[in-house]
């Protein structure tokens, strides 16, 4: 028979639904109109899908109309389905292509069975979730690109761009990288290099034939290889790459050379002047130190150089932006630059210097003091000392710490406000936080929950697991570390060394190593196993020494401590087992005071005279006697008992009476006031049963149809408010808040005083719109039912 309602219902759900419906329709049948309605809106509450109930609950509404009687509100109608499967693949597709996929990820889990049951739908949530995984992966190669390229370092970008894109490559945000990329690249590729200077040993003379090797160099910088004056590059120094080979430390050239290369920075131009700032000092130098038939070529392929086809500044010039050259005498000289010559590399740099300092006060001045941060820094590229560089990077930084503390104290402020349930407050201070700190992603994504309504995690957490495909690799797209250099170990040489003598007795003795081996495991194994059996055997021979609870015939309850051994013996003697007694009896001697009373009673056992009194006691003068605190107890829990059957509690006052039979077996008169109470409760036997089976739900139609016959019976109504308090409780422990504040509404609506009601239902709205944590797992592990 087919099932007419929510297929993905277990069986047993399903099965308790028809049968249900069979009792409603035989109800309405029989003209129980109530009746059947109730179990109609029981069925909608499992199932609101299940047409057969909703039609018989119009029919029976419309039939309680004709006559005339008051039908009863009818339930709340159903919530709607959702989407079907066609529109919610239009949705996912939508938020995939939007690359919205944390919305994909939740709206799957909202409609987990849709998704499952359709494959190409189940395939995009699966692409989703593993582009939800890779995000972190994407994050960060793209954050060290722009790093990198912030930095200068254009392979480093390079490189971890090609990662990001093994990993995604339609992210959008790979194209703007990219054009960052392509902005920060040389226009044209750089001329060709000349050779590298060496600077030579102290021994040698550092200046011998150097001419040879700059005449060598500039010579391959013709007039057609040359670039125009114009193309110098992005940076305008077309010798911006040129590497040096410095062999021996500067410190080690000889004293003649005068003060030596000073490398790095380039300096003030009123502290170092151009020592080449004219023409004639730039030939007296070279005349001197060369000699003038050296020199003369190395000025005429200057001279030449200078012509047309080259920018106005030659090579040399270019070098000051590394090299300071402060050679003896011509440090003093005065610096009188001609109209036609370029600026020199110190008064580049000053520029260079103003310009980072204007760049990074234009991002002081918009409070991004972290940019301001990095601009001022690369001044240091210039000048390592630069004071002012220094000044303002110690402001910038103290007012971005106090920036940075600001935001934390919104942002813990904020989520206060979150946990206090006051949304618009907990709003106002994300959007501060975010005007303060507009790359705080953290509030970024409680803002954006707050907007769409915090959809619920908990579905998400059920979607089965989707692993990455197989193709992907995350951990070959993570940065390669740096290759470790280790010492190369090269053996020797095969004919360098003589083998070792071969010992000819070495199988011979492997051998009788592997004999002696064998005849040790078996000595050790022979040892272990006598072990294993002695001890198994001791463990037996004081099993009961050792383990005397495990003995499953000796009584459950102690003989009581005051009991002397004649009691002991006549209690054996009671219970016919003659010859135990007997033996107790005989084993008390001669001066103990129980000697005569033993003798007696063993002349009695002997002679069959000694008949057990307890054959005509009644059950409550045999039971033990009950003193203190423990007999004090029981007697107010009889008293309330019968307080409660006058007051109509009646199952008040049985549990009160089952509480003291288990401590003494009920008197005759109490045994009589049990009777009344159950005969009390006989209308109530199959409620009662259903109730302690756990069947709560099932019993609520019943008790509600008592309830509305008679609102004054106190056990139904305590039977009505435990089964809805006990269903809250299910509900709690099974993340279903929404419906265990329902539930506990119900409990509140019957009994408002309800302490325990009233702080469930709390703890249930708190968390209607929320997810469960660890807090919530907490406190529903425990909850007991009543």
């Amino acid at each position: 028979m087919e099932y007419r309602g929510n297929p993905s219902l277990p069986a047993e759900i399903q099965q308790r639904i028809r049968s249900t419906f069979d009792q409603a329709l035989q109800s309405a049948k029989a003209g129980n109109l109530r009746e059947a309605l109730l179990g109609c809106d029981f069925i909608l509450k499992l199932d609101a899908e299940f047409a057969p109930a909703r039609t018989l609950a119009e029919r029976v509404r419309n039939a309680l109309a004709g006559s005339g009687q008051s039908a009863p509100a009818a339930p709340p109608p159903a919530a709607p389905s959702g989407p079907s499967v066609d529109q919610l693949a239009v949705q996912v597709k939508e938020l995939f292509a939007a690359r919205r996929f944390d919305e994909v990820v939740a709206l799957a889990g909202t409609h987990q069975e849709k998704v499952m049951a359709a494959p190409e739908l189940r395939q995009l949530v699966t692409r989703a979730q593993e582009r939800q995984g890779i995000e972190p992966f994407l994050v960060k190669f793209l954050g060290g690109a722009q790093k990198a390229l912030l930095d200068g370092d254009l392979g480093e970008a390079e490189k971890l761009l090609k990662q990001a894109r093994e990993l995604d490559p339609g992210d959008p945000r790979l194209a703007q990288v990219e054009r960052m990329l392509e902005a920060q690249r040389p226009a044209a590729a750089p001329p060709p290099l000349p050779p590298t200077f060496e600077v030579p040993a102290a021994s040698e003379d550092p200046l011998a034939g150097l001419a040879d090797e700059v005449e060598a160099g500039w010579s391959a910088f013709d007039a057609e290889d040359a670039p125009a004056a114009t193309d110098t590059g992005p940076l305008g120094d077309p010798l911006g790459d040129l590497s040096f080979d410095l062999g021996e430390p500067v410190s080690a050239a000889p004293a003649d050379i005068g003060s030596g290369f000073a490398f790095g920075a380039s300096p003030e131009p009123s502290q170092a002047p151009d020592p080449f700032a004219d023409d004639a000092s730039f030939d007296a130098l070279f005349d001197e130190s060369f000699g003038s038939d050296t020199a003369a070529p190395m000025a005429s392929g200057l001279d030449a150089g200078s012509g047309s086809t080259h920018p106005p500044s030659s090579g040399l010039d270019e070098l000051d932006d590394d090299l300071d050259f402060s050679i003896g005498e011509f440090a003093d000289e005065p610096a009188t630059p001609p109209p036609s010559r370029a600026a020199t590399p110190a008064a580049a740099g000053g520029d260079r210097i103003q310009q980072l300092l204007d760049e990074g006060q234009a991002a002081f001045d918009q409070e991004d003091f972290q940019g301001a941060i990095d601009a001022w820094s690369r001044i240091f590229l210039i000048d390592i000392d630069h004071q002012e560089a220094s000044r303002r990077i110690e402001k910038a930084r103290s007012l971005k710490a106090e920036v940075e503390r600001k935001v934390e104290e919104v942002f813990h402020d904020a989520l206060g406000e979150l946990e206090e349930g006051r949304l618009e407050a907990a709003k106002e201070k994300f959007q501060r936080v975010l005007e303060l700190h507009p790359g705080h992603t953290v509030a970024l994504e409680y803002l954006q929950r707050i907007e769409r309504g915090a959809p619920g995690a908990s579905a998400v957490q059920e979607l089965p697991s989707m692993t990455p495909p197989q193709g992907l690799d995350l951990e070959a797209a993570l940065p390669e570390e740096l290759p470790l250099h280790e010492e190369i170990m090269v053996p020797p040489d095969p004919g360098a060394v003589p083998p070792p003598p071969v010992a000819p007795a070495a199988p011979r003795a492997k051998k009788k190593g592997g004999a002696d081996a064998r005849r040790r495991f078996a000595l050790i194994s022979a040892l272990s196993l006598v072990l294993v059996l002695v001890l198994g055997w001791f463990l037996f021979t004081n099993w009961d020494r050792f383990f005397p609870n495990t003995d499953t015939a000796t009584p459950a309850t102690p003989p009581p401590e005051s009991a002397s051994p004649i009691d002991q013996a006549r209690k054996l003697h009671e219970k016919g087992k003659d010859k135990m007694a007997l033996s107790q009896l005989r084993r008390i001697p001669d001066n103990s005071p129980f000697h005569d009373q033993a003798q007696k009673l063993i002349a009695e056992i002997e002679a069959g005279s000694a008949a057990p009194a307890v054959e005509t006691e009644t059950p409550a003068a045999t039971a033990p006697e009950v003193v203190g605190d423990l007999a004090e107890r029981r007697d107010g829990m009889i008293a309330d008992a019968r307080r409660a059957f006058a007051a109509g509690q009646a199952l008040k006052a049985r549990d009160l009476l089952r509480e003291a039979a288990d401590i003494r077996p009920l008197a005759s008169a109490e045994t009589d006031l049990q009777a009344e109470v159950d005969q009390r409760l006989e209308p109530l036997k199959i409620e009662i049963q259903l109730f302690e089976d756990g069947e709560w739900a099932e019993a609520l139609p019943a008790l509600w149809r008592l309830h509305e016959a008679d609102p004054a019976d106190r056990d139904v109504n305590r039977l009505l408010v435990d089964s809805y308090y006990n269903l809250g409780v299910r509900y709690l422990q099974r993340s279903q808040p929404v419906e265990a504040a329902q539930s506990f509404d119900e409990v509140l609506g019957l009994e408002p005083d309800d302490a325990e009601a009233q702080r469930h239902d709390r703890f249930a709205k708190a968390y209607a719109q929320e997810p469960s944590d660890l807090r919530y797992r907490i406190y529903v592990k425990y909850l007991p039912y009543r």
